[in-house]
Parts: structure tokens; C-alpha cells; sequence
């Protein structure tokens, strides 16, 4: 019996490796299709250092990617990017792709000068999700970065009726793929016309924005100051003056004024009223410009700041 159940498990693990093998020879050849489209439209190349896929979990691993330019000079490298719940022939109800690891390559940017030397040094993570539900056709995506020491940002936001939206995006993925690499003409009139329509049907229903010094925000906004050839009280003296020009609230100016003098968190969300696209959102804010408090009262706006 023993030997038995030996055989079995060692067949099983056989198979398993042997899955294993073909999924990553799949999801390789899938990839390169995939940066194959990013080097086209960014003018750049991109290399790595091998592929896995986590069959339990639905996840592609990536390891060792750089990023090069035109001229053959490494821009960025990232230590790992993982995508889960990637279906390039389909669309995925749910989508996430991370980059951790994320460095920049100061001598391949054409004006390092122009970047905070803190960004330029530090170690970044990137998020993207995607939740789609089809029957509903409701959407929310999320984005989130995180400088090591320095500063993270996380935004949200959530659509209704975007069916549109998505299947116009899918299509216009799928056609790119399917182009010769060497073609230029990656974008037709009627798939920008057809994603410009299925935008306008989208209804916002919720937006959110938060970010977090992890320490050396004030050092980073001080050194982008420098930059561009201001100081620290130059900056807060224009930053009021557009604050108390803008048509706000008074709570909504106090909360930026008090991020912009502790930097330590700033967080703005809105909730929406249902049944709006954007043309009729716009066309209502537009209606209620010069009150303040009854358009944050229309979106539902919050506002924090320390």
C-alpha cells in the first residue's frame, strides 16, 4: 500500500511539473506578445530574467525586468512584476498587476536635474487592480505607489455602466495584438471615436485620493522646490493664493492649507450621485459654480488634511 500510494504521489508531481512547464511556456510566449505592444508604443525594450506561473493562484511572476531606451541605455529595472487574473483573450472580472522593486536609472533620463535626487535614490512598489462585474457592468479601479522612506499615494475609483467602456478597450487590445510589429498605425479613428463614446456613457459613482509622508515628503517637496528655482515660503504663499481664489469650501481650504503646511496626509474622496455620465456631471457642477458648499453637499466631497 505504501508503495502504492509512492507511485501515485510521484506520477502526480511528474504531471504537475509537467503542467507546470507547458503553463510557463504559454504564459511566456503571451507575454512577450504583451511587451512586444508596450516597446512598440513606448519606443523602448524590454528584457528579463525569467517567467513563473503559480497555477493555484492564477498568477504570472516575472523576475529581473529592464527597461532600455532608444539609445540602449537601462532607464529603470524592477525586481519582480506579478499579474494575476490576466486573460489577453478575454475580459477578466479581476485584474492586478504589482511591481515591486521598481529603480530609476539616473544617467539614461535626458534631464535627471529635473528629478528630486530623493526619487532618483529610492526604491519603488506600483499597484494597478481591476474589478469588473459584467452583469452589472460596475467597475473600481485602484492604483497605489510607495517610495520606500519618502511618500505613498493611493487612488480608487468606481464607475457604473461601464460594459461600454470595457468591451471598447478589449477590442481595441485585442486589434493591437493582432498588428504586424512594424506597424505604425496602432490606433484607427473608429477605435478612438469608439472609446471616446464608451468614456462619455461611463458613470462616476466614487473617487478617492489619499497620500502619506512615509518620513521625507517635506525633503522631496523641498528639493522639487529647488528645482524649479522657488523656496518653501514662495511655494505656500502661491499655494494660499490659489487655495482661497478657488470656489471651495472653507473646510475644504483649511484641510488643504494644513497638508500643505504639515505634509503628512492629505485624503479627498467624493460620492456620487447614480445615474450620471460625465457630460451630465460637468453640466451640473457648471450649474452650481459659486456654491461651494452646495456642490461639495452635491458630491459628497471630504477633505483631510494634516
Amino acid at each position: 500500500m505504501r508503495k502504492i500510494l509512492l507511485m501515485v504521489v510521484g506520477v502526480g508531481l511528474v504531471v504537475y511539473g509537467v503542467i507546470q512547464h507547458l503553463a510557463n511556456q504559454a504564459a511566456e510566449e503571451e507575454l512577450l506578445k504583451q511587451l512586444s505592444l508596450i516597446e512598440i508604443e513606448s519606443n523602448v525594450e524590454i528584457e528579463y530574467a525569467s517567467v513563473d506561473v503559480h497555477l493555484l493562484s492564477d498568477k504570472i511572476s516575472v523576475r529581473g525586468l529592464e527597461v532600455k531606451n532608444a539609445a540602449d541605455q537601462k532607464m529603470a529595472s524592477v525586481e519582480l512584476m506579478s499579474m494575476q487574473g490576466f486573460r489577453p483573450d478575454e475580459l477578466s472580472e479581476f485584474t492586478e498587476v504589482r511591481l515591486n522593486g521598481v529603480r530609476l536609472n539616473k544617467p539614461a533620463w535626458q534631464q535627471p536635474t529635473t528629478f528630486p535626487p530623493l526619487l532618483l535614490e529610492s526604491r519603488f512598489d506600483f499597484a494597478f487592480a481591476m474589478a469588473y462585474e459584467p452583469d452589472s457592468g460596475a467597475l473600481e479601479i485602484k492604483l497605489g505607489m510607495d517610495a520606500k522612506k519618502v511618500v505613498s499615494m493611493a487612488m480608487s475609483a468606481n464607475f457604473h455602466n461601464a460594459t461600454p467602456f470595457m468591451e471598447a478597450y478589449h477590442a481595441r487590445r485585442q486589434q493591437k495584438l493582432q498588428m504586424d510589429k512594424q506597424s505604425n498605425a496602432l490606433n484607427s479613428p473608429n477605435d478612438s471615436e469608439r472609446m471616446s463614446d464608451a468614456w462619455i456613457q461611463l458613470e462616476p459613482r466614487a473617487f478617492m485620493l489619499e497620500v502619506n509622508s512615509l518620513g521625507r515628503l517635506s525633503d522631496l517637496l523641498d528639493q522639487h522646490l529647488k528645482n524649479q528655482g522657488l523656496d518653501r515660503e514662495a511655494f505656500k504663499q502661491m499655494f494660499t493664493e490659489q487655495v482661497y481664489s478657488a470656489d471651495s469650501t472653507q473646510k475644504t481650504k483649511d484641510a488643504l492649507l494644513a497638508f500643505a503646511d504639515g505634509l503628512q496626509r492629505l485624503h479627498i474622496s467624493a460620492q456620487l450621485p447614480e445615474g450620471m455620465n460625465f457630460p451630465s456631471l460637468t453640466k451640473r457642477l457648471n450649474e452650481l459654480y459659486g456654491q461651494p458648499e452646495a456642490a461639495a453637499d452635491f458630491l459628497n466631497l471630504k477633505v483631510e488634511g494634516s
